[in-house]
């Protein structure tokens, strides 16, 4: 077994996102079994969780999901089956069918199998389909109204808008009931955030995650799966592939697919999202086609995983898996990462999320009184499956956690699946991070305070002087835990790039660094130059060499209300790319800095916070071949809500 980590190419074709067009649609069936509102046509079924529309448009974006995952994953499916859905009498589930497409595809490409979609609303076609397929409206959240040991391979993807969270044990215990022994359980989900995420990507995505929240649904329910299939007792041999980019042929035409993907399910999940996101009607129109635009340029996309399962046949198949999976035989990464291995002591379900991350990520939680470390532990502990640590052994404390008296014993700790010396490594080397909580009310500020004025605990002054090492504060001003949950989410804590930053991060730091220099009264901005990930050159905005500086009059649109972007031709302050080029030895050019940028043989612009740019700047760079890609890093400074106060 393998986990399969970065990046794939594609080995076929794409068509063009128009030539994806839906013959799916079943529009005609308007009964009891729909409801509409604003336009558009909905389930009918009480208490069901799944918000999203069925009518036709929905069923054209499922279909185009469908297509694209196909291009994606080069695959329809992943657990070894092939030989299996060749045979005759093999019996198919495809749960959460939606429009039909997986179940119609597959049944077309496997004639001797028998496939059978169910999902909560009637919209696949009951015309010009193969005969082998067969469609029923049921309910995942209850009983499945087959008998038990059914179907040789059970599929279901993408419900986590539809199974809310509390009630996936109970799903996966039905399937696996339905499921016969030695049979296949795929399941396919994906993290809601984004690798690159412009501000309208940003603010969608986090209103998404809001909406999720409140209606008891969880966006990192990826993440959790392998802990319910775990501990259902009946399912082993786990593997888990995960998709965090695609490149290659056809790449393009992928991100195109999923701007589509993306902007449409947002457009159609309006009624119920503008409310989180908390924009008006055209507002919100704009963001979803920003969205789109944003996914494309910037190459966004949100890390896929399918998780395979056999159960098997027998008692001594069991053991023999068991036994297995205790080998010690390494996990290769089969993209072009180095190979990776895992303790022999832990199994392969045990070392996944490890591998997912490729470190160890030490999280400290420090805070004032009443902030809210617990409850933010235990949501690490809950959605990424951490195990908790502590340097002392508090009754009071929620989490069944490993009690340190000292930190040395941290480091002698074997039970972690790690040598001491790997421990101390990742803490020496500050591979760690540290978040701090403040709540801002008046009620936990006075109780903090008393607690600090009124004890003579000496650690109470050490806590105050971690809480100024943070890398990041979170405000805990949140009114419900779902909205505490849905901002921790959209902070993705568990980002790698806090333990190591990638080289654009890495890169982005520096330019901050670099426009710390800048005196000017507008906004400071710094560049920096690199070939071959080696930085050649830095610069920083500011007045020319002899002038005074901004902030000692040198500059008079600097001094006055001009807003930032307008009367330029005043300015006497060079641009930090100006700067970094002329540091690098440059002749100036043109009049402009894309000109520049453009002679210098620049061919890839990365820039962290939007800033105005006119169509022909825009239209000269990309004639040029010159590519522009915006990257934020992870957020480190203080977050706060409109309603913050200190």
């Amino acid at each position: 077994m393998g986990i399969c980590i970065g990046k794939i190419k594609l080995s076929r074709p794409l068509p063009e996102p128009e030539e994806i067009v839906s013959t799916l649609n079943n529009s005609s069936n308007i009964s009891s079994h729909f409801r509409f509102s604003d336009g558009r046509r909905y389930h009918n079924v009480v208490n069901a969780a799944y918000f999203l529309p069925n009518d036709d448009d929905e069923c054209d974006r499922l279909h185009l999901q469908h297509t694209m995952e196909r291009f994606i994953w080069q695959s329809n499916f992943f657990s070894p089956v092939e030989d299996l859905l060749n045979q005759d009498g093999t019996i198919v589930l495809d749960s959460g069918t939606g429009g039909g497409s997986w179940s119609l595809e597959m049944a077309f490409n496997y004639p001797k199998s028998k496939f059978i979609g169910i999902d909560i609303s009637p919209v696949q076609p009951e015309e010009n389909k193969p005969q082998n397929v067969e469609f029923i409206q049921a309910n995942i959240m209850g009983r499945l109204p087959f008998d038990d040991n059914t179907f040789d391979f059970i599929f279901q993807r993408f419900l986590l808008a539809g199974i809310p969270t509390d009630k996936w044990p109970s799903v996966i215990n039905e399937l696996v009931r339905v499921l016969k022994p030695g049979g296949y359980l795929e399941l396919a989900e994906n993290d809601i955030h984004y690798s690159f995420m412009g501000p309208a990507s940003k603010k969608l995505i986090e209103g998404f995650s809001i909406l999720l929240y409140e209606r008891g649904l969880d966006p990192a329910i990826c993440y959790k799966i392998q802990k319910y299939l775990e501990e259902t007792d009946q399912l082993h041999n786990v593997h888990c592939e995960e998709k965090k980019r695609v490149d290659g042929q056809g790449a393009t035409t992928v991100y195109k697919l999923l701007g589509k993907d993306y902007s449409a399910a947002m457009a159609n999940m309006k009624p119920a999202l503008i409310h989180t996101v908390k924009v008006s009607s055209d507002e919100y129109d704009r963001l979803v086609k920003e969205f789109e635009k944003e996914t494309i340029e910037l190459e966004s996309f949100n890390p896929h995983f399918f998780e395979t399962h056999d159960e098997p046949t027998s008692e001594s198949d069991h053991n023999e898996i068991e036994e297995d999976s205790c080998s010690g035989k390494e996990l290769e990464n089969t993209s072009d990462e180095d190979t990776i291995s895992t303790d022999p002591n832990k199994t392969f379900s045990t070392a996944l999320k490890d591998l997912i991350i490729s470190l160890i990520m030490f999280i400290g939680i420090t805070g004032s009184f009443c902030s809210g470390k617990h409850t933010i532990a235990e949501w690490l502990v809950s959605v990424h499956g951490f195990t908790p640590l502590t340097l002392r052994d508090n009754d009071s404390y929620r989490l069944d956690a490993l009690h340190f008296e000292t930190p040395d014993d941290l480091l002698d700790c074997q039970d972690l699946g790690h040598q001491p010396p790997t421990l101390e490594r990742f803490i020496t080397e500050n591979d760690k991070r540290l978040f701090k909580i403040v709540a801002p009310t008046n009620e936990f500020v006075q109780n903090d305070q008393d607690h600090t004025l009124n004890s003579d605990d000496f650690s109470i002054s050490s806590i105050y002087n971690l809480m100024t090492m943070a890398d990041l504060t979170v405000v805990n001003s949140f009114l419900s835990l779902q909205l505490l949950y849905a901002h921790l989410h959209s902070l993705n804590i568990t980002n790698t790039e806090r333990l190591r930053p990638s080289w654009d991060t890495y890169f982005m730091h520096l330019s901050d660094l670099a426009a710390l220099r800048s005196n000017c009264m507008k906004r400071r901005v710094g560049c920096i130059l690199v070939k071959d990930f080696r930085v050649i050159a830095t610069g920083y905005n500011g007045t020319a060499r002899g002038l005074k500086n901004c902030n000692q009059g040198g500059c008079e649109r600097c001094n006055d209300a001009v807003p930032c972007g307008k009367e330029l031709d005043t300015c006497l302050c060079l641009h930090a790319e100006e700067n970094a080029l002329l540091e690098a030895g440059r002749e100036r050019v043109g009049q402009g800095c894309s000109v520049k940028l453009i002679q210098s043989g620049v061919t890839e612009v990365v820039y962290n916070k939007t800033y105005g740019m006119d169509d022909l700047t825009y239209q000269i760079l990309k004639e040029a071949g010159i590519k522009l890609r915006q990257h934020s890093p992870p957020t480190r400074r203080l977050v706060l809500q409109k309603n913050d106060y200190m």
